[in-house]
């Protein structure tokens, strides 16, 4: 008997009660929220990256907190060193600005 994989849905709901204040307009608060949000989404999800993303993905609309971070790091991707996030987090955000019709980054 193994432990069965969280479904995206489940990641989603893991993560919306682990999200972070963001605070009132506060940019340091959201990239934080962000960084540390798609770590643990990579983190749950394990090896399979395709799950991770699509939890972001559902975890946006959920919770706005979470899409407005996602927003920011988004808008701000060329400031942002490559270090400081998790692959998820720089592919979620480059979906975001696609989306959004902002310009994406190259890692």
């Amino acid at each position: 008997m193994g432990t069965e994989k969280p479904s995206a849905l489940d990641i989603a709901a893991i993560l919306r009660n682990e999200m972070p204040s963001i605070g009132f307009f506060s940019k340091s608060k959201r990239l934080s929220a962000y960084f540390f949000i798609t770590a643990r989404a990579e983190e749950l999800a394990g090896a399979d990256k395709a799950q991770a993303m699509e939890a972001l993905d559902l975890l946006s609309y959920l919770s706005k907190p979470f899409h407005i971070s996602a927003l920011v790091v988004a808008m701000n991707m060329e400031r942002i060193p490559t270090g400081s996030m998790s692959l998820v987090g720089w592919d979620y955000a480059n979906l975001v600005a696609d989306k959004s019709r902002l310009p994406a980054s190259e890692l």
